[in-house]
């Protein structure tokens, strides 16, 4: 298991601080291009992930069924705790006034960072390195256990875009 980690882990790690270190014009261009990198690897990693599983949607699909109703309430549960730990921690407060109006005791650019910050820490808190737990859960388990880890990238990708739909500000070009 600890072969398996130090390859998961600290090689790629130790790959990236030497491009950093020894060649920054490459860590750049890659920096720059990693998004359609990263989305190409999370593809074929999803892909080889799932058809490990495939005899599952075919002999067992209430059991699929099962697991991502699962994942979804882990996923709720995950990002609820996340959401409200970073609220509680950055302070987000309100009173109600006489009017029945509730005001805020910090400005609208706080309240609106501080929002952002619980945002982030539901995203935190609701990552789950899901495919290592799901390489290690079917190495040490065997595969219905690795099935729970696998699926859950179901419930975060979607709860990613509803968020992002959600919450996202549109940004406006500055103009001179």
């Amino acid at each position: 298991m600890i072969v398996l980690l130090a390859v998961a882990l600290f090689i790629p790690l130790l790959a990236g601080w030497f491009t950093k270190k020894f060649a920054p014009n490459t860590a750049e261009i890659v920096s720059e291009k990693s998004l359609y990198f990263s989305i190409i690897l999370i593809l074929l990693i999803n892909m080889a992930l799932f058809s490990k599983f495939s005899t599952f949607f075919f002999e067992s699909p209430l059991f699929v069924v099962e697991m991502v109703l699962i994942a979804f309430l882990l996923f709720g549960i995950y990002g609820t705790v996340g959401y409200a730990l970073t609220s509680f921690t950055t302070g987000v407060t309100s009173r109600t006034t006489s009017e029945g109006v509730t005001t805020s005791s910090k400005s609208n650019t706080k309240m609106e960072w501080n929002r952002t910050a619980a945002i982030d820490g539901l995203i935190a808190m609701a990552y789950v390195n899901n495919i290592l737990v799901a390489v290690f859960a079917e190495q040490f388990f065997g595969i219905q256990t690795a099935v729970l880890p696998a699926l859950y990238n179901i419930p975060y990708y979607i709860g990613i875009i509803v968020i992002k739909k959600l919450y996202s500000v549109p940004v406006k070009p500055v103009r001179d």
